[in-house]
């Protein structure tokens, strides 16, 4: 309960910057964080928790270019998410009791937060730069 309060802190720090970065990417990342961290504060995690999974993994997947690593946390997250898993598997208690979405979540949370962290970090740098008036 203590590492899932402090990553939710972590990542409403991130989404408070993110929005106040202003474009739209940014906002729509900060979405994703926050659904990507509800599974860590709520409890137990059931699946319809995992809705917007497949929203942040497209998300991620526009957002990490050509990021090899992060590309492979996507592809991770959706294998462990997709319905073609479920149906190998071909038992809702032991696919659930795996915690197989819950893994593709947390998949995704240091890649989104990594992309925050550079979409931020842009931000600043250009505002740096900026001429003061």
């Amino acid at each position: 309960a203590l590492l899932g309060g402090a990553v939710a802190l972590l990542v409403l720090n991130s989404c408070a910057r993110l929005m106040g970065e202003g474009s739209a990417l940014a906002r729509l990342l900060a979405f994703a964080l926050l659904m990507l961290c509800l599974p860590l504060v709520l409890s137990p995690s059931w699946p319809h928790y995992f809705a917007a999974l497949p929203f942040a993994q497209l998300l991620l997947v526009r957002l990490a270019g050509a990021d090899r690593l992060a590309l492979a946390c996507v592809a991770v997250s959706v294998l462990l998410s997709s319905s073609l898993l479920f149906r190998v598997i071909d038992d809702p208690e032991r696919y659930g009791a795996w915690g197989l979405l819950l893994a593709a979540n947390l998949v995704l949370l240091p890649t989104a937060l990594c992309s925050a962290a550079r979409i931020i970090r842009a931000q600043s740098d250009s505002s740096s730069c900026a001429p003061v008036a």
